[in-house]
């Protein structure tokens, strides 16, 4: 039983990580509709329950609005919101992470700054 509760989980977020990284890569434009639950399910082989889970999650989120029962569309301004919640992701997880394995690593804090400069080719 547990087992089943963890894929759902894992199902549930590579689908709600399809459609953000669809959003984010501009396959859905803000307004656009989604795949159908239906529609998604069969192409991913997946339960239509799980889908629903993720679309539900997605809602919640506010990335994905219904203008109608069963008629989902991504919301005016999701871009935004998943821009800000991934420069919030990058700020709070990834750059401590970072910071700790430089250090691990016997880096000083210019060695990264200057690789983050020369990689990004930041002004």
């Amino acid at each position: 039983m547990q087992t089943q509760h963890v894929t759902k989980t894992a199902n549930t977020q590579h689908i709600m990580k399809l459609i953000i990284d669809g959003i984010e890569g501009r396959v859905f434009a803000e307004g656009d509709p989604v795949p159908s639950t239906k529609q998604l399910a069969m192409e991913l082989r997946v339960n239509p329950r799980i889908v629903i889970a993720a679309y539900q999650d997605l809602v919640e989120q506010g990335v994905l609005c219904s203008d109608a029962p069963h008629h989902l569309h991504v919301c005016l301004g999701a871009s935004e919101l998943l821009r800000d919640l991934n420069r919030e992701a990058l700020l709070r997880t990834d750059l401590p992470r970072l910071s700790q394995r430089a250090k691990q690593l016997g880096l000083t804090s210019q060695q990264v700054i200057d690789a983050i400069l020369i990689q990004g080719s930041y002004p």
